[in-house]
């Protein structure tokens, strides 16, 4: 907890020398909070009508933490709402197959940390070849650890 405060007080001076450390580790630690709520949630037994709204929500904060510390700063409401909407309409496809809660949550955070990378890759004006490899690389690894593990 208190590196993740030290990583948010680095985050808030964008001229600071750690900023690039700081910001990849309170990504992960937001992409591995999503992760493992997805997963409880799932392995809860949570019904349907609560568990798209807050795998929504979640997906939501997530992305758009995510998108601003990687673009120093810039908030994008409603680039992510799109993603929280994909990543809540995979939520309710795959809620009723028989998946392990890590799995059901590899199968939500792949897509969802596609999306933010391929936002990102937009909105920084990227290549077409990197817009479009990062996103589908994430998706294969997240997806392939999520069903070699199934």
């Amino acid at each position: 907890m208190v590196l993740v405060i030290i990583a948010e007080y680095i985050a808030v001076d964008l001229n600071d020398i750690r900023l690039p450390l700081a910001s990849a580790a309170l990504s992960a630690v937001s992409f591995a909070l999503f992760l493992i709520f997805a997963g409880v949630l799932h392995a809860a037994g949570v019904r349907l009508l609560f568990n798209i709204p807050a795998l929504f929500f979640a997906a939501w904060l997530v992305s758009l933490r995510v998108i601003n510390l990687r673009l120093h700063g810039e908030w994008t409401v409603y680039e992510s709402a799109i993603i929280a909407f994909v990543v809540g309409q995979i939520a309710a496809a795959f809620y009723y197959w028989p998946l392990a809660p890590i799995t059901y949550g590899l199968l939500l955070l792949g897509p969802s940390y596609a999306l933010i990378s391929l936002f990102c890759n937009l909105i920084e004006e990227k290549p077409l070849r990197q817009v479009v490899m990062e996103p589908v690389i994430s998706v294969v690894i997240a997806w392939g650890a999520a069903f070699a593990i199934r």
